[in-house]
């Protein structure tokens, strides 16, 4: 039996990411010459070094964490366009290659994880990485305050940072951990401590300058509405409720009821999709639903949007 679970849950994952009828994969993308990026270097944190790639323009720092599938082409594109509004960006690579994108068969490997325990509703240690991560990344760019910006697996992460003194914004884009939301507790869950999804609360309410920013599909199958619902409920007490910006994105046809603590919240604002999926700002399948994704984060980061050519 207790062989058989772990398999049991594995094909689970698999089936859940690679075959529910919403979700559906983007093509595969080519990744941007690695030239466009700084020579890849290396970060150590905890005694583990991760492989980095840096814009090589840019001031405000951003720090890009990819998504469950790996340092996608997808984020490497945005990290370009972040640099083309004038930010420094860095993405640093967990696992994989440059450019990666996992096929769903190797996903399971990476969920049972005991760094990541992406099915465990606390995570795993990578927290720790990736904390230091952020403080390395801030240490280097003195002069201004850090943006986090998460996906799926990493979603989390970000909300976990912004108790740091060094990071002032954090983007939440599709928190997918813990992984199989079957109870209560579970579609509440952030894939981090109970703890640090206080303090970061805390210390959004106590610095008026931080910013919190929920990015979700509202018919996520993986990554559920009810965990950004449960933000949404916890950042209505602030002191100024509009520093969580919630942009959730909701087709133009039938779809289930937003839930309301997001409908009520002053900083909610629609975004109009063609799907209903999981990936946001980095890899929607839709090319019009990433490309509003990108728009509504760049309107939040307060950076203008990039004018791009019609062929």
């Amino acid at each position: 039996m207790h062989r058989i679970l772990p398999f049991c849950l594995s094909l689970a994952i698999t089936v859940c990411f690679s075959s529910c009828a919403c979700l559906k994969r983007p093509q595969k993308e080519k990744p941007p010459l690695p030239e466009r990026f700084q020579p890849e270097r290396s970060i150590t944190t905890c005694g583990k070094s991760w492989p980095v790639n840096v814009t090589r323009t840019g001031t405000r720092p951003i720090l890009l964490l990819h998504e469950l599938n790996g340092q996608s082409p997808g984020a490497l594109d945005l990290a370009l366009e972040l640099e083309q509004a004038g930010c420094k960006v860095y993405v640093p690579r967990f696992y994989g290659s440059y450019g990666s994108d996992l096929p769903a068969t190797l996903w399971p490997f990476v969920v049972f994880s005991p760094d990541w325990s992406l099915y465990s509703k606390q995570g795993g240690p990578v927290r720790n990485h990736i904390r230091e991560l952020a403080i390395k990344v801030q240490a280097e760019n003195p002069h201004e305050k850090l943006t986090v910006i998460g996906n799926c697996m990493t979603g989390g992460q970000a909300l976990g940072l912004l108790a740091l003194p060094q990071v002032e914004t954090v983007v939440v884009c599709q928190p997918a951990v813990p992984m199989l939301p079957w109870t209560p507790s579970r579609k509440k869950a952030l894939g981090i401590p109970e703890a640090d999804v206080s303090a970061a609360i805390a210390a959004l309410d106590s610095d008026s300058k931080k910013k919190l920013i929920s990015i979700n599909y509202l018919e996520d199958p993986v990554a559920i509405i009810e965990r950004t619902a449960r933000l949404a409920e916890r950042t209505m007490a602030l002191k100024e409720p509009r520093q969580h910006r919630l942009r959730i994105g909701i087709p133009d046809g039938p779809h289930r009821g937003l839930p309301v603590a997001i409908a009520r919240h002053p900083g909610y604002e629609k975004i109009s999709v063609e799907t209903c999926g999981h990936s946001t700002v980095t890899g929607a399948a839709d090319p019009g639903d990433r490309e509003a994704f990108r728009k509504a984060l760049f309107e939040e980061l307060r950076l203008k949007p990039l004018t791009k050519n019609k062929p």
